[in-house]
């Protein structure tokens, strides 16, 4: 899910310092915002998703032991690739995933979750779970853009389905919470996930 690369700096009369990087190319899912629905569904498919895996297998070639680009998205995008286009765009996405070039969070795409019951919030989980299951994975970390707020509610729901870690980066122009940039966030009934909240999409 992610690329690292270890940096030691040596200080005058200091020992080495390790640091591990983490680079991890995402993206997330305007569906409606950007245009028409069908629009944005077929430009991911014809356009985005073909870029990243001919991107994914560029870097993969160079070298396939550590490649330099991973690129991962909501779950539902590669669902609805895997169940909806052509064989050979099937073909060369499993390709790709089994490589370890593309891959999931465990959230579907980017929703305004107090809006959604349990069940619907736990149907959007089971893309990631059919995902992992067909490819052999345990999704353990989501990712949720823009939306600068979340109902409580999804933390059982997120732990219950295996979710540890949950990282939300929001659209510079929403006011944010006064929360650490990162915290154990814990429900009434003891469950809890570790949460990094950043006031950007992303950022070190």
């Amino acid at each position: 899910m992610f690329w690292s690369e270890k940096l030691s700096r040596r200080a005058e009369g200091a020992r080495p310092v390790t640091r591990t990087i983490h680079l991890v190319y995402k993206t997330h899912l305007d569906i409606g915002f950007t245009d028409h629905a069908a629009k944005v569904r077929a430009q991911y498919h014809e356009r985005f998703i073909p870029q990243a895996i001919e991107t994914g297998e560029h870097f993969f070639a160079e070298d396939s032991a550590n490649p330099k680009f991973i690129w991962t998205t909501g779950a539902w995008l590669i669902w609805d690739h895997l169940n909806s286009q052509s064989p050979e765009r099937v073909r060369r996405l499993e390709r790709a995933i089994e490589r370890g070039l593309i891959t999931w969070h465990a959230l579907p795409y980017t929703t305004h979750s107090e809006l959604m019951s349990p069940a619907v919030f736990r149907a959007g989980l089971s893309h990631a779970q059919e995902l992992d299951k067909r490819f052999g994975r345990r999704t353990t970390a989501a990712k949720m853009t823009d939306v600068p707020g979340h109902t409580l509610g999804i933390v059982p729901l997120l732990a219950e389905a295996g979710v540890h870690f949950l990282h939300l980066g929001v659209n510079a122009a929403s006011p944010v919470p006064d929360v650490p940039d990162a915290f154990r966030w814990r429900a009434p009934d003891g469950s809890e996930i570790v949460v990094q909240y950043q006031k950007s999409y992303g950022e070190t």
